[in-house]
This record gives structure tokens, C-alpha cells and sequence, in this order.
């Protein structure tokens, strides 16, 4: 899933990749949510970060498996 989103293909997600194809309620919150995994305040989300924060942002724990 994170290689499908990392559309610019440089091993991080930014804001823009992070919400694409999302569902309308994950949108409501997504600054929030990117921010709060993009520890490093760097503007954009590694698979490491996206793994360490994921189970503090969503109940879905079997997704975090798909990453």
C-alpha cells in the first residue's frame, strides 16, 4: 500500500499522497492525522513513521499489515 501511495516514488508520503483515494470521513481529519504521524515535522510521512503512529489513529489494526 505505502509503494501505491509514494506516487513520486521518493520513499515518503506527502500531504498530497497521504490523502488521495481516501474515504470522506478519513478526510475530515487528515492534516491532523499527517501531522501527527510526521513525528520529524519533515512535511512529509515515512513507511517507519506510518508504522509507528498508525494503531494510535485508527482501530483498523489489520491494515497496518498490508503497509
Amino acid at each position: 500500500m505505502f509503494d501505491k501511495k509514494d506516487t513520486d516514488k521518493d520513499s515518503f508520503l506527502g500531504f498530497d499522497e497521504f490523502q488521495r483515494g481516501r474515504n470522506e470521513k478519513f478526510l475530515q481529519n487528515t492534516e491532523k492525522r499527517f501531522q501527527t504521524l510526521d513525528t520529524n515535522q519533515s512535511d512529509k510521512v515515512s513507511l517507519d513513521e506510518l508504522k509507528a503512529g498508525w494503531d494510535g489513529l485508527t482501530r483498523n489494526k489489520e491494515k497496518l499489515s498490508s503497509l
